[in-house]
């Protein structure tokens, strides 16, 4: 009976160790698994912020190459602008001004040779017939329409410039914005699928969670005191109606179940503090993991804040291209305008230049029929109206005068007066003086 006792006793203990095995198995091995998630978690989320710091740096230089690229594209578009309306104010004021110096001098020329006091008739005549056939070319050209029209080729010059500069600016835009349009795309693309990857951690994170919180409470219960007095006081009740034997088999579970509660209780601290360590940093771990997980929120709200802003400046560069191309429209209708006045502007200088031609035709009969006879005429009728006796007969008259007065007075006077001789010493004497 003792025999069976020991036996039934063993085989107790070793179905109490094997069931302790084996929920130390079953704990080792969650506890492992529960380390391999975390490193697993661990490494992804290291995966993770290098993908973001990553994925900002990307954005952040696209950001600056997009932000240069418009720099330069608005600084080239405002130089080619700037130097194209320069260029047509360049090209329009010295046209302008040629072809005023080219009409003003040759009026200057025709006046200076035609009112030229010492200019000969084949002069004039070779200066008129040169205006007569500049006239007649222009009048041909303006009749006819065989010769291009003064700007007409530097206007086609300028229609095929602004059609090649609009053509690129449109296709650089073209390209311009494909490429930015892909580029947004795909990093889109890259932040949702980096939203739904950080959403599956979390899940993770909390399923993991919520295992650890379960091992916690089940390390709890299982290193309760009063579960420990429960395997203490815990034997096993056997019917009241057996025999002595009992009593021995009693003691025999006791007695081992001592040694097992006492192996439990040298075992379970040690498991307990091991588990609490290990709980502990998983804890920190897993704040850890969750303050980062809150800053790739952040990082990617700031990206889709900066996507935002893009998106803006990108609007205003179109709206910025937009007024640039109403512009160039506006210049285009300028040159159109000027270009239409062109035949009223010379349909208005010819009646003035037939005017001059006019007077230079006047000027050179005047010339030729000029003479001084007149002129001579009407002096010599002055002289005669003003002098009638003449200035030589008015002086013979006045010497006749003159030399009678004198005879006359050296006849009467002759007595009264004594002629007067001048002394040495400069005293006067008369002639009856001793």
């Amino acid at each position: 009976m003792a025999k069976a006792l020991a036996t039934e006793s063993l085989s107790h203990i070793k179905s109490l160790r094997a069931e302790f095995e084996s929920k130390t198995q079953e704990v080792e091995a969650q506890n492992a698994e529960l380390k391999m998630q975390l490193q697993h978690q661990k490494t992804m989320n290291e995966h993770l912020e290098t993908r973001i710091e990553q994925l900002t740096a990307e954005v952040r230089s696209i950001r600056n190459d997009v932000e240069a690229n418009r720099q330069a594209q608005d600084q080239g578009r405002q130089a080619q602008l700037k130097a194209l309306k320069d260029d047509l104010n360049a090209r329009n004021r010295a046209e302008k001004a040629e072809t005023e110096k080219t009409l003003l001098s040759t009026m200057e020329t025709k006046a200076k040779e035609a009112t030229q006091d010492l200019v000969s008739r084949d002069e004039l005549g070779k200066a008129l017939r040169a205006f007569d056939e500049t006239l007649a070319v222009f009048e041909s050209a303006i009749g006819d329409k065989q010769e291009p029209m003064p700007g007409d080729q530097t206007a086609r010059r300028l229609r095929s410039a602004l059609s090649n500069l609009e053509s690129l600016l449109c296709t650089q835009l073209g390209d311009m914005v494909l490429d930015l349009m892909k580029l947004l795309e795909k990093l889109q693309q890259e932040v949702d699928d980096h939203g739904v990857r950080l959403k599956k951690h979390t899940d993770q994170h909390t399923e993991a969670s919520a295992a650890i919180k379960i091992i916690e409470s089940s390390v709890a219960k299982l290193c309760a005191p009063d579960q420990r007095a429960g395997l203490a006081q815990s034997p096993v009740k056997v019917e009241s109606s057996t025999h002595q034997a009992a009593s021995d088999h009693d003691d025999v579970k006791q007695i081992t179940r001592a040694e097992v509660n006492e192996q439990l209780r040298n075992f379970l601290p040690t498991l307990v503090e091991k588990f609490s360590g290990y709980l502990q940093d998983e804890r920190v771990k897993r704040e850890a993991v969750a303050k980062d997980a809150d800053a790739a929120t952040s990082n990617i709200s700031m990206l889709r804040s900066d996507l935002d802003s893009f998106k803006k400046e990108y609007e205003a560069s179109l709206e910025q291209l937009a007024r640039h191309n109403v512009d160039l429209a506006s210049h285009d209708q300028s040159i159109r305008s000027l270009e239409s006045g062109l035949p009223t502007t010379g349909a208005e200088i010819k009646p003035e230049l037939d005017e001059l031609a006019m007077q230079v035709r006047d000027v050179q009969s005047w010339q030729n029929n000029f003479t001084t006879r007149p002129l001579y005429r009407d002096i010599v009728e002055h002289i005669n109206a003003t002098l009638p006796n003449g200035v030589a007969q008015q002086l013979r008259t006045l010497t006749a005068r003159l030399e009678s007065f004198e005879h006359y007075f050296e006849t009467t006077n002759a007595g009264a007066y004594k002629k007067r001789r001048l002394n040495p010493d400069g005293s006067t004497t008369t002639n009856g003086d001793s």
